[in-house]
């Protein structure tokens, strides 16, 4: 099964999800099938060349409308999730009718890929945005969102959900 995750490209979570995902191709070399037009965006992203600031709520828009689910990662189970970008996210995927999850990184790191591997498993999710807040409002959430993000693409391996 081919599994594509989409994301903006901000510092926070979005760079969290780039980074283990480059890390991860780099260190798994049985990964047969990467699309790499996607790896190159991700790879200027990861360099610094971000789309324009008035481009923020399309790209968002269209990262909820062109996945099968969103998945918002969260600090914390006291965040409120409607702030900033991250409750536009959720309006986006509540307007276009998309599966919804939300993890929150201060509870159990296996728990939340076990929850996780089921939610996608069981909603057969083969497109995946992830979204969350900035680093500037939440310094250590770019690194966390790292190691959670490894270890679900390590499981997801593991469970053959992403690749050949």
């Amino acid at each position: 099964m081919i599994f594509t995750f989409r994301s903006g490209g901000q510092t926070g979570v979005d760079r969290g999800l780039f980074d283990a995902f480059l890390d991860y191709v780099k260190n798994n070399k049985n990964i047969k099938n990467i699309n790499r037009e996607e790896s190159l965006l991700i790879v200027e992203l990861k360099n610094g060349n971000k789309p324009p600031a008035s481009e923020y709520k399309e790209r968002t828009e269209w990262n909820v409308r062109d996945a099968e689910a969103t998945l918002i990662i969260l600090p914390s189970s006291t965040y409120d999730p409607k702030l900033g970008g991250t409750g536009f996210t959720i309006k986006m995927a509540e307007k276009y009718g998309k599966i919804l999850q939300q993890i929150y990184l201060d509870h159990n790191t296996v728990d939340n890929i076990k929850q996780l591997l089921a939610w996608i498993k069981n909603n057969k999710i083969g497109q995946l945005n992830i979204a969350g807040p900035r680093e500037s409002k939440f310094p250590g959430i770019q690194e966390s969102t790292y190691k959670l993000m490894y270890s679900l693409l390590e499981r997801m391996e593991n469970n053959q959900l992403i690749n050949d």
